[in-house]
């Protein structure tokens, strides 16, 4: 059993045996949370646009999720999606055209070929 990571004071910490794993389902909402937590970070203000910003940043988080979904695991602290993490097995860690378009679904297709 793994030991908490955190504690509060009375021994009930954040542990991680508390992690939800995700599914390819949860990628649109944990993409959104993604996006709003990262927003006004320096490098992802420089590198995406203010007009694809307002499309939908969510885009770009959402991605990355169903790939780490698909090819790798994707947790959060809780079903409330306060945080997120993925990550990917070596083997894996290249992320090839076919493998992006292997991840993505149906929804996926029809915001990139608008």
């Amino acid at each position: 059993k793994a030991k908490n990571y955190r504690n509060n004071g009375n021994g009930n910490g954040i542990g991680l045996n508390n992690l939800v794993r995700l599914k390819r389902s949860h990628a649109k909402a944990a993409g959104e949370m993604l996006a709003r937590a990262f927003q006004d970070h320096p490098l992802f203000a420089y590198f995406v646009p203010n007009a694809y910003k307002d499309r939908g940043n969510h885009l770009i988080f959402e991605a990355l999720l169903r790939y780490n979904v698909s090819y790798g695991e994707v947790y959060a602290t809780s079903p409330n999606l306060e945080g997120v993490a993925g990550w990917l097995p070596s083997k894996k860690a290249k992320i090839t055209p076919w493998r992006i378009i292997r991840a993505m679904d149906q929804s996926s297709y029809s915001i990139i070929l608008k």
